[in-house]
């Protein structure tokens, strides 16, 4: 094995012990970015694949935009854009972070084929009928969940 590997930068993350309860005991997460390998491997490289043909779900606001109607599955089983650029979906962290919270609010895919941008603050509900164009904000400053038809 190439030496190289063990000399890899470290990513130290700092998460709680149950993501659902914040004040948990803190933990160490030790990380190494697989992407600093290249430069331990002779002759290795690296090749840019577009959005057309990858869309990483990182956060729960990648979850939404693949959940609505801005992708589909094509006859072959390939997940395919419906629209040239995506909007930024901007999620209230507070609220949709969590899966059990983002599964407990987002009962349904809006549409956001319109959409140029998305900013969530507070419980909003979000449904199969919910149809969003333009430039979206919708704000619940309350902590009782209100639908989108609602604000």
């Amino acid at each position: 094995m190439n030496e190289g590997w063990t000399e890899l930068p470290l990513i130290v993350n700092k998460k709680p012990v149950n993501p659902q309860d914040l004040a948990s005991a803190e933990i160490i997460q030790l990380e190494t970015a697989m992407g600093a390998a290249i430069g331990t491997v002779e002759g290795a490289g690296a090749i840019e694949v577009g959005r057309d043909r990858f869309f990483p779900v990182k956060t729960t606001n990648d979850l939404l935009g693949v959940r609505s109607d801005l992708y589909e599955v094509d006859q072959c089983g390939v997940l395919q854009a419906t629209v040239e650029k995506a909007p930024v979906i901007d999620l209230d962290p507070k609220h949709y972070k969590m899966m059990a919270d983002f599964d407990a609010l987002v009962r349904g895919a809006p549409s956001l084929r319109e959409c140029g941008r998305l900013k969530v603050r507070g419980p909003v509900v979000f449904t199969d009928e919910d149809r969003l164009s333009g430039e979206v904000s919708l704000e619940n400053p309350g902590e009782t969940p209100r639908r989108v038809s609602e604000l």
